[in-house]
């Protein structure tokens, strides 16, 4: 069995996720770095799938799960509209503009937040 020792403060760690003497976070060696996400990525996404680039770059997650379950929604709705129920299809939209009103009420409360 291996001897690990903190690369902080050099204390032996064994198998201890934070290190005991000084509490650095032993799991963060461990992760392998993700490369940022493609920037044409999302912006495709986005344009295709309301919302799902934001969820590609795992930033503003409330904003893009809203979007995504407001852009599925509409699509719902029209599809309701086709098949003749219009006041369900009507509701379903109505339901979806809440949806988006919302997520952007959310997402500009916590952006006034961070200043």
């Amino acid at each position: 069995m291996e001897v690990k020792y903190c690369p902080k403060c050099g204390f032996r760690v064994d198998d201890f996720y934070f290190c005991p003497a000084c509490g650095y976070d032993l799991r963060r060696r461990a992760r392998a770095a993700t490369p940022p996400p493609n920037p044409l990525v999302a912006a495709i996404l986005n344009f295709i799938f309301l919302g799902a680039g934001y969820i590609y770059m795992r930033k503003r997650l409330k904003l893009g799960f809203g979007l995504l379950l407001v852009f599925l929604l509409s699509l719902l709705g029209v599809a309701a509209m086709q098949l003749k129920s219009t006041d369900v299809g009507l509701l379903i939209l109505v339901v979806a503009d809440t949806i988006l009103s919302l997520s952007l009420a959310i997402d500009a409360y916590e952006t006034a937040k961070l200043g």
